[in-house]
């Protein structure tokens, strides 16, 4: 008898969990997170070099020790990028404990910090832009991404110290008036005036375009004082403090003066170049017009210095003449458009001027005065 009862009690148990699983669509498993969170085994590199070519290449695998979620389920490991430790975004999952990022996944974060690969682009102080700093973390899951009632644990953020290997041509210096300038007996009566100035680049030659009548003297000295100057000697070469010896032209300008003091050797060609006439100017071309100078860098592109201008109406006119000036396509544009006489004319207030005029895109010639001083 008693057999047999023991028999009806394991029946009865049977039964229950029976009942039980099958009221039951599934059991719920409460899956603690390991204590240690997930931690990684592999050393970072100290700099990871970037390139588009090669954007499909693993830049660094991601491995960590094994997690353990409490009991036997599959988990789900998200890799996170984030360019600031905070906003992070998802960028790829693995049932493994490992998980790659590519190249391209950095380039993408290198994107979003306004990161490039030309030379020639810097950042707003002036410095390279293709260096940055990027964030990842590991977040792991037990089951599926984002699955109902899953558990989680979140590895350390890491960093990565990103650099894209630049290409191009280096940026350019910026052009800056050098202390050194034009000085003649029909250029400023030998000093009566401010010498013109020369332009230079650092540690680079000096240049203008200035307006030298013909068989009128003139020399290039430093700080409109007669204790370092130079003059010809010979028809391309430099001497120091020349002692009465000028250089001079035949023709009309404007010329373009160009001096290495390093070589000791110098050029005077007769060019092109756009001036600013005006009414306060120089009576619309009565005297000569202000000067601009074209980046000897960067074709098309002309500049004047800290350039003195009265208020009033004015143009841009070429070589002094009325053949070719630019004026603005309507009124406050900063949108120039070449006519072949006279157009509406610039209105300006008096100040001391940067200008730049770009004349690189023909279909669009702009101009931008930056004021100095008032």
């Amino acid at each position: 008898m008693k057999r047999i009862l023991k028999k009806i009690s394991v029946a009865l148990v049977f039964m229950l969990i029976t009942v039980s699983c099958t009221q039951d669509d599934g059991i719920n498993i409460i899956l603690q997170p390991d204590p240690q969170g997930i931690e990684f085994t592999n050393t970072l590199s100290t700099t990871y070099l970037l390139s588009t070519a090669a954007a499909t290449n693993v830049a660094e695998r991601l491995v960590w020790k094994p997690v353990d979620f409490g009991a036997p389920i599959d988990a789900t490991f998200r890799l996170e990028g984030s360019i600031d430790q905070s906003s992070f975004s998802e960028i790829s999952t693995s049932s493994e404990n490992n998980i790659a990022i590519a190249v391209g996944d950095l380039l993408d974060l290198a994107t979003e910090l306004g990161l490039d690969e030309d030379k020639g682009t810097t950042d707003e102080a002036g410095n390279p832009n293709n260096i940055g700093v990027v964030y990842f973390r590991i977040i792991g899951f037990s089951g599926g991404n984002g699955a109902a009632n899953a558990e989680q644990v979140t590895s350390e953020v890491i960093t990565m110290n990103i650099e894209l290997i630049e290409s191009g041509d280096e940026p350019l210096e910026p052009i800056m008036i050098s202390n050194f300038g034009v000085v003649g007996e029909l250029v400023n009566e030998w000093g009566a005036t401010p010498d013109i100035p020369l332009y230079t680049r650092e540690s680079g030659a000096l240049f203008a375009s200035v307006d030298v009548v013909p068989n009128g003297p003139f020399n290039i000295r430093a700080d409109n004082d007669w204790v370092t100057s130079y003059g010809p000697d010979g028809d391309s070469d430099l001497q120091l403090n020349p002692f009465g010896v000028s250089f001079s032209v035949t023709e009309d300008g404007p010329y373009l003066v160009e001096f290495d003091l390093s070589s000791l050797t110098y050029e005077i060609t007769k060019k092109d170049s756009w001036g600013l006439v005006g009414e306060n100017i120089n009576n619309w071309g009565e005297g000569f017009d202000i000067r601009l100078t074209e980046d000897p860098d960067q074709e098309g592109l002309w500049i004047a210095l800290a350039v003195e201008i009265p208020t009033g109406p004015a143009n841009f006119r070429l070589n002094n003449e009325w053949n070719s000036i630019l004026s603005p396509v309507e009124e406050g544009s900063n949108i120039l458009g070449l006519n072949l006489g006279f157009g509406p004319a610039i209105n300006l207030d008096a100040g001391t001027y940067n200008i730049t005029l770009d004349i690189r895109n023909q279909e669009e010639i702009t101009v931008d005065f930056e004021i100095i001083s008032p």
